[in-house]
């Protein structure tokens, strides 16, 4: 019985990686893309690590959420376009000779924070409104990429109210302070 209990622990235990971790891993995968050496997209990975864990762990204790449903949100449709954004803009960071860790977590803090409060919170309207009036999002590629590979329409988006983005809010409830 007991060695039934630690492999279940042992197999959650596996597969509950915190957040931070898996988003550091697939930072680290987009910078090394660009060619950058290792040295710079492990300093760019772990200030990235070290922002987030301390925004997650900010998050988690104020929102009844777990790490592990944090980190599968943050893998899910509209959530996971808003964190590509970012791990993007960090490489980008870092490839315009941003490189000591103050200067990186300086300019990561607001945008993680934002990111993983709204995501706890499942506040999809929230990304969805974003989506819908950033014009990053209006290029022909981009906009086929949000409909083919994350199921996002931007035309129907463009039609939508901002009471309908209110309305797709987890519960409709109003935003908690964070």
């Amino acid at each position: 019985m007991f060695f039934v209990l630690a492999s279940l622990f042992l197999v959650q235990f596996t597969i509950a990686q915190d957040p931070w971790i898996e988003w550091g891993k697939i930072l680290n995968l987009r910078c090394m893309e660009n060619q950058k050496n290792e040295n710079d997209c492990e300093l760019l990975q772990d200030a990235f690590e070290e922002i987030f864990e301390k925004v997650a762990i900010t998050v988690l204790n104020k929102v009844p959420i777990s790490s592990y449903k944090l980190y599968q949100l943050t893998t899910q449709s509209p959530y996971v376009i808003f964190g590509e954004r970012i791990v993007d803009l960090a490489v980008s960071r870092l490839m315009n000779n941003m490189k000591s860790e103050t200067e990186i977590e300086k300019s990561l803090e607001n945008d993680l924070i934002t990111w993983v409060a709204k995501t706890a919170q499942e506040q999809a309207g929230d990304f969805l409104r974003a989506i819908k009036e950033d014009k990053f999002f209006e290029d022909e590629e981009v906009k086929k990429y949000l409909a083919e590979r994350r199921g996002i329409v931007l035309d129907d988006l463009k039609k939508m109210k901002d009471e309908d983005f209110d309305n797709l809010n987890k519960h409709n409830s109003p935003k908690k302070d964070l």
